[in-house]
């Protein structure tokens, strides 16, 4: 019974190692679970946020966050339509409406940005698209 418990308590272990090392589905694969469509500023500017979500993986591959500016991307993306922990990281609501989180009805889209240089230092949908 105790060598039972002992491999269950392991096997939860094991199981959670994934989630706790941030292993999971990249950015660029939680944003093609999102559809694909074409990227252009245009499109993005008419678009709702489900089709804005079924654009971020072509947003990506045409302009890689960690390689703009906040500047940049407030120019090519448009004001921000969500918030998220600061103002100087950009967020917008993408993807379903069915999605619920603390931040917004659909996922956010956000790209922290360094506050001194004002570059992207990173992206992630919140909660992340499984």
């Amino acid at each position: 019974m105790r060598a039972l418990a002992r491999r269950a308590a392991c096997a939860v272990l094991v199981s959670a190692i994934p989630a706790l090392s941030g292993c999971g589905p990249s950015l660029d694969e939680q944003a093609r679970r999102l559809g694909h469509q074409p990227f252009s500023r245009q499109a993005w500017a008419v678009a709702d946020q489900v089709k804005r979500g079924a654009m971020t993986a072509s947003l990506f591959a045409q302009h890689p966050p960690v390689t703009q500016t906040a500047q940049g991307l407030r120019d090519l993306l448009g004001p921000p339509t969500g918030y998220f922990d600061y103002d100087e990281n950009l967020a917008y609501v993408v993807g379903p409406t069915s999605i619920a989180s603390r931040y917004a009805q659909g996922y956010l889209l956000v790209f922290m940005v360094d506050k001194a240089s004002g570059k992207i230092t990173s992206a992630r949908f919140e909660p992340p698209v499984n």
